[in-house]
C-alpha cells in the first residue's frame, strides 16, 4: 500500500491542541460550577458547612491565582472535610459577632461614676489647680 501524500506544513496534533482541548473542558466545568454557587450571600449562609464550592474566591482549602490559573492547597496538610471553618466570609461574621458581644459586654459592666460626685470633686478644687488639669 502507497502512503498518503503529506504536505510538511500542515498542522500535526500536538500537545498545545490537547492542552485547548483541555483548557475547554476545565473552562466548560468552571462554568457549570459557577452555575452551582449560590447567587448570593444569604444563599450561601445558609448552604452546607464544609463549603462544596472550591472554585469560590472566598473558599480556605483552594487558592486559585488570577494570572496563570495555578490552583494552591493551602492546607495540604488536613482534607477538605477536617477544617472546622471553609469559607473567609463566615470567619469574618464570626470575628464580627464575637467583638460586637464583647464591646457591648464591656460597656454593660463598666463602672460609670454618678455625675453629681465628680462635679462636686471639681467644684472644690482652686481655680489655678483646675486649669492646670484642664490644660493636659
Amino acid at each position: 500500500m502507497r502512503k498518503p501524500n503529506r504536505n510538511p506544513h500542515a498542522l500535526e496534533p500536538t500537545d498545545k491542541t490537547t492542552r485547548l482541548q483541555r483548557m475547554t473542558a476545565d473552562k466548560t466545568i468552571l462554568s457549570w460550577l459557577q452555575k452551582l454557587q449560590p447567587p448570593d450571600r444569604e444563599t450561601c449562609r445558609n448552604g452546607p458547612r464544609p463549603c462544596p464550592h472550591v472554585h469560590c474566591v472566598h473558599h480556605l482549602y483552594y487558592k486559585t491565582e488570577e494570572v496563570d490559573g495555578e490552583v494552591r492547597v493551602l492546607m495540604p496538610e488536613k482534607e477538605l472535610w477536617e477544617l472546622g471553618e471553609t469559607c473567609s466570609l463566615d470567619r469574618k461574621e464570626r470575628e464580627n459577632r464575637h467583638s460586637e458581644s464583647s464591646k457591648a459586654q464591656a460597656l454593660a459592666t463598666k463602672p460609670t461614676p454618678p455625675s453629681g460626685h465628680t462635679f462636686i470633686i471639681q467644684s472644690t478644687l482652686p481655680h489655678k489647680a483646675l486649669q492646670k488639669t484642664t490644660k493636659r
